[in-house]
């Protein structure tokens, strides 16, 4: 089985974004991956829909898991998902880690999406968080059968 998994932090609506996305549509139809992960998901301003509906149009992904500002698109059926809050830190905001399950020609595949602290010198905390994340990818219970793993982010 061979499949490809793209992540990419949309760095919300900042500028140029017609720019980035005319750039990220062209790359993702040349890519075709099956399954993307998205960091900093936002409201795109001109169509009003969120960007990663917009991304999932582009790549012809039918299947789709977001929380807050991240996101997991996949071509394959999401069996199950699950969302978990890091430990949060003074000076940053909010932060999770986003679980999807896919079922790929009868195999669980668990996709973990996240987006740790930002600040360069925040190596203890982004360790913290690290460990909830790990925790959550173990505590997660899988439909059918051992399944593979793949942990994105930024």
């Amino acid at each position: 089985m061979s499949i490809k998994v793209l992540t990419l932090n949309l760095w919300n609506i900042e500028g140029p974004l017609e720019a980035r996305f005319s750039a990220l549509a062209r790359g993702l139809k040349l890519l075709r991956p099956d399954i993307v992960c998205l960091q900093e998901v936002s409201c795109d301003p001109r169509s009003k829909r969120s960007q990663s509906e917009l991304i999932a149009e582009y790549c012809n992904l039918s299947h789709s898991v977001e929380k807050d500002d991240l996101s997991i698109l996949g071509r394959y059926p999401v069996v199950g998902s699950d969302s978990t809050a890091l430990p949060a830190f003074p000076g940053d905001w909010p932060r999770a880690v986003l679980l999807a399950e896919f079922l790929i020609e009868r195999r669980p595949l668990l996709v973990a999406n996240t987006h740790l602290a930002y600040r360069p010198e925040m190596i203890q905390e982004r360790k913290a968080q690290t460990e909830v994340l790990l925790a959550a990818i173990k505590r997660y219970r899988p439909t059918a059968g051992r399944r593979m793993k793949i942990l994105c982010g930024d």
